[in-house]
């Protein structure tokens, strides 16, 4: 079923996924106010000793500059330490408090993704996938990274049976099973994941940040003024990575990065209209800025 990913394992190979399931409706899907939590962490301010630092922030601005032009007014900026687990945790469960019913709520995150040991037995590879969170001195506590069963516990519990669309952009490596959709705690709430890569890969970054969110921004500025869903934008940001970046990717790190798409069971890649559409602007490569 292409790249999405419900229940089962994502497939490794970059495949688009909007003709799978029901056909975008944008009367059905597209509506509502937009709440955005907008996360970067660069690991050197302050550094880090054994962690690469990432030009994390230049991804976010990217973003940040799409939800300026895309006329959004909840929105929540958290650089580096200010992305600390118990920050993007409180932050979650804020903003969901701002969400009515028909709105579109996103969590984007840009940085460090890893994996470790399976400690609940829910994962068919042993094997948990952490946003890798910084502690509000700037410092690494394994123990208490941003989990994917803390991830998922907090959206499920803030936002469940709300109505609200949910939408997670996780640019980081293993995130491709961050949100732990096979869980039964999201039951039929309707919420979508673009990943990187997949749970078992690393995923690329540059100067302007991740490759998947600059990717991204192209794709939307390829995209148009029409309505579209988060899985018609995913293929495009396919067809503009393996365009643009992929060979450049391969070359820097000699590695396949499979962007992933993964679904809550009950809903597809068609069931969320892609909301930050810039209002009054034409879609051009300006919106593509690099952190100062």
């Amino acid at each position: 079923m292409g790249n999405v990913c419900k229940a089962g394992k994502p497939l490794t190979k970059n495949e688009p996924v909007s003709e799978h399931g029901h056909a975008f409706d944008p009367d059905a899907h597209v509506g509502g106010e937009v709440h955005i939590i907008v996360a970067a962490i660069g690991y050197d301010k302050p550094k880090n000793e054994g962690v690469n630092p990432l030009c994390a922030r230049a991804a976010g601005d990217q973003i940040m500059k799409l939800v300026e032009l895309s006329g959004i007014t909840d929105v929540v900026k958290l650089y580096d330490t200010e992305a600390n687990t118990d920050a993007l945790v409180a932050n979650i469960q804020s903003m969901a408090e701002r969400c009515h019913e028909g709105d579109t709520m996103i969590f984007y995150f840009n940085g460090h993704g890893v994996q470790d040991a399976d400690l609940d037995g829910d994962e068919d590879d042993g094997k948990d996938e952490f946003f890798f969170t910084v502690q509000p001195d700037g410092s690494i506590d394994w123990d208490h990274l941003l989990s994917d069963d803390l991830y998922a516990d907090t959206v499920c519990n803030a936002l469940g049976g709300k109505g609200v669309k949910f939408v997670t952009i996780a640019d980081c490596c293993h995130s491709g099973s961050i949100c732990d959709f096979h869980k039964p705690q999201w039951g039929n709430d309707n919420a979508v994941c673009i990943s990187a890569c997949t749970p078992a890969e690393v995923s690329f970054g540059g100067e302007t940040g991740g490759m998947a969110t600059n990717a991204m921004i192209q794709a939307i500025n390829e995209m148009g003024t029409d309505p579209y869903s988060v899985g018609q934008l995913f293929d495009k940001t396919l067809e503009v990575y393996e365009r643009d970046y992929a060979d450049s990717v391969w070359e820097s790190i000699g590695r396949k990065m499979t962007m992933n798409f993964s679904t809550t069971p009950d809903h597809g890649p068609n069931s969320i209209g892609w909301p930050l559409t810039p209002e009054h602007h034409a879609p051009t490569r300006e919106i593509t800025i690099s952190a100062a």
